[in-house]
């Protein structure tokens, strides 16, 4: 591990521990004991809704009080919650920031640039899918959407933040890919999933993902896959579920079977 990707997993090994602190504080031991608004008032945090131009949510903070804003414009419980999440991770880890933080679509979707939006997204997934909850939910022998859509409403939490989750905890040979106007921006996969999947590339026309941009497909569960479409290691049995994602992106969850 080169000295820059070492910094970063030490940050981002303290937005867990920060969130995994809350997580304690508040003994939180199920999903409904998550309520993000009662941990930010404990917080001296303050969460409204309203119309936001341009943003996701905002976070302004005068010392060790902050004001968070969400969107009225986002209609799925899950993503507030998130962003709640994710300016609470801004406020938590005291990110240096100007008095009033603005997040747009692509800060609260990073996942990848090391940023303090990564970091951010970081103690948010902690925070609402505590690691040591969701781990068993994790264990099945078939990877689908069916078992991340159901943590998801289980959980409250957004569809992408729980798909991450899923992989990095389910024991079968598994990867999230998001991608957006037809190129892979960035993936998550286990130890377990041990092809190179490449970054900022254009989808190959044999992979169902294309078929969404390209023609408005979906289908409706996993299918096979040619894997050179997706990977460097080729003749491997690979399956595909591709499914339409926040802004007209897409999440790709890809499952290495034996």
């Amino acid at each position: 591990m080169t000295a820059d990707k070492y910094t970063i997993e030490l940050k981002l090994r303290r937005a867990r521990r920060i969130a995994n602190n809350l997580i304690q504080r508040f003994g939180i031991t199920e999903p409904k004991h998550i309520r993000l608004e009662d941990i930010a008032y404990c917080l001296n945090t303050t969460v409204i809704e309203c119309n936001l131009k341009n943003a996701s949510a905002s976070l302004t903070r005068l010392g060790n009080k902050g004001v968070i804003r969400i969107s009225s414009s986002i209609s799925s419980i899950g993503r507030k919650r998130f962003c709640i999440g994710h300016e609470l991770g801004h406020f938590c880890l005291e990110h240096k920031i100007n008095l009033n933080k603005i997040c747009s679509n692509d800060d609260i979707s990073d996942w990848y640039t090391p940023s303090i939006e990564y970091e951010a997204n970081e103690f948010a997934s902690e925070l609402l899918l505590p690691s040591k909850i969701i781990e068993p939910k994790c264990n099945v022998q078939s990877p689908s959407f069916s078992n991340i859509k159901s943590l998801a409403e289980e959980f409250s939490c957004s569809l992408t933040a729980t798909a991450i989750k899923f992989v990095e905890n389910c024991k079968e040979p598994c990867a999230i890919v998001y991608s957006k106007n037809a190129k892979i921006i960035w993936c998550t996969k286990n130890t377990p999933f041990y092809p190179y999947i490449g970054l900022n590339a254009p989808l190959s026309k044999r992979t169902f993902a294309f078929d969404y941009f390209n023609k408005g497909l979906l289908y409706d569960e996993m299918q096979e896959v040619d894997s050179e479409a997706w990977l460097t290691t080729p003749s491997l049995s690979l399956l595909e579920h591709t499914i339409k994602s926040y802004d007209n992106s897409a999440l790709s969850l890809l499952w290495l079977r034996n």
